[in-house]
């Protein structure tokens, strides 16, 4: 069964951070002032009393999550990708399923989950010119690191990249 798609959330604050990951866009979000494109795999962290809205024409899914310990000393959204393994999307479905089973020691679990996407977050914030290449290449290189037949030489050259754009970017 198929969760209708939101095509819109209307501006509203929260006294504390609210980290959502988008599982289907394309779309825009706001934060303050500031736009934000967002598709899936894109997580934007807004921060405590800045209004954020969200739009999608054709419709957009995400798991949103209200965090009071968020740890992120900052005052402006801040914007990660979901590298292609998926981390930050098994920690959020991990971190919201354990929040609403409630089973035991859920509280401790949630904290160390939470503890490992914070850390993710800082890891992988966006630069506004990060392309996706430089993630397929990094865990085609992570996925090869024991094979003695690997060649990061023939990895570059089907890349479709330079050596030197890797380096720099």
């Amino acid at each position: 069964k198929m969760r209708k798609l939101s095509t819109e959330y209307p501006a509203h604050a929260h006294g504390v951070w609210e980290l959502v990951l988008y599982t289907r866009g394309p779309g825009h979000a706001w934060s303050g002032e500031r736009q934000i494109p967002f598709d899936d795999g894109t997580l934007i962290a807004n921060p405590p009393g800045i209004p954020h809205r969200e739009y999608a024409a054709r419709g957009y899914s995400n798991i949103a999550m209200l965090v009071h310990d968020c740890r992120l000393d900052r005052r402006a959204a801040l914007i990660a990708r979901d590298p292609e393994h998926r981390p930050l999307l098994a920690l959020m479905e991990l971190l919201d399923r354990e929040f609403h089973l409630k089973r035991r020691g859920w509280e401790a679990t949630c904290e160390e989950l939470l503890g490992v996407l914070l850390h993710y977050l800082a890891v992988f914030e966006k630069a506004p010119d990060d392309p996706r290449d430089v993630s397929r290449f990094e865990n085609l290189l992570i996925d090869n690191i024991h094979n003695p037949d690997f060649s990061v030489e023939e990895a570059l050259s089907g890349a479709g990249r330079s050596r030197f754009h890797f380096m720099r970017v």
